[in-house]
């Protein structure tokens, strides 16, 4: 979490202060986590439903740096409004 939460925070703006939270873990369920005001969610979610969690924050107002490798990021539904940042594999 520390190469991902440093990236975040120097590169793109996200300030030390700012909630961050990671709601992918064995046997949690993302939408029933506790997202605080202003926060960003921060994680490596599961691949498979990528679109469909995309869509869920997108509609909650809740602001998002995933990871994914790169076959997961080309599918194009609920991303129209994401940004994508690809690093070299």
């Amino acid at each position: 979490m520390r190469c991902s939460h440093g990236c975040v925070t120097s590169m793109y703006g996200v300030g030390d202060d700012v909630p961050i939270v990671r709601p992918f873990w064995p046997g949690a369920d993302y939408g029933r986590v506790e997202y605080p005001g202003g926060c960003v969610v921060v994680d490596n979610p599961p691949f498979s439903i990528l679109s469909k969690i995309i869509r869920f924050y997108q509609a909650h107002g809740v602001r998002f740096f995933l990871f994914a490798p790169r076959p997961g990021i080309v599918v194009r539904e609920g991303r129209e409004s994401a940004y994508h940042v690809v690093l070299p594999g």
